[in-house]
């Protein structure tokens, strides 16, 4: 097929670059089949080529958000890790009551918990809201329409109910 406007039936290599970004953009994204959606005009090849740009950047941001919390997360999982090893090492080097020993142990397994709790929160709150909502929508939505309480409540409203709950 020829390129838009080209009476002599070749094909550039500008418009052969063009279509394969164009076809990358739908195999990438999902949005499309070969075949399935096809630009008429310069305007349409346009505004796909640019959708798909625009797609790629908001998933990156997305994408570097959630890894930068991650990273936090381990790096605080490795400093209690550190601070753990710290005073067990303490524990063993001295000669404290096993009472008083077994107490410090397990004051610091509900902090060690606590961290990995806050640790968690963070995370989810760090999330853009629309994931939340579509996380609330795959995992709750179900739940709560199937339960009594819920019973008059529109879908929207117990999508955000999902959102904000905490599992």
């Amino acid at each position: 097929e020829p390129a838009f406007g080209s009476e002599l039936g070749e094909t550039p290599f500008w418009w052969q670059y063009l279509v394969s970004f164009y076809w990358s953009a739908g195999r990438i994204t999902g949005q499309s089949s070969p075949g399935n959606i096809y630009a008429t005009s310069w305007m349409e090849l346009g505004w796909i080529c640019a959708m798909f740009l625009l797609n790629v950047a908001v998933n990156g941001y997305c994408d570097g958000i959630l890894v930068d919390k991650v990273i936090a997360g381990d790096e605080a999982a490795i400093e209690g890790k550190a601070m753990r090893k710290i005073v067990d090492e303490y524990l063993q080097s001295t000669d404290l009551p096993i009472a008083l020993v077994l107490e410090v142990k397990a004051s610091a397994e509900e902090s060690d918990k606590l961290v990995e709790r806050q640790r968690m929160e963070a995370t989810i709150e760090a999330l853009p809201h629309s994931l939340r909502q579509r996380v609330a929508r795959r995992i709750f939505l179900h739940h709560f329409v199937q339960s009594e309480i819920f019973a008059g409540c529109s879908e929207s409203f117990l999508v955000e109910i999902g959102s904000a709950c905490r599992i």
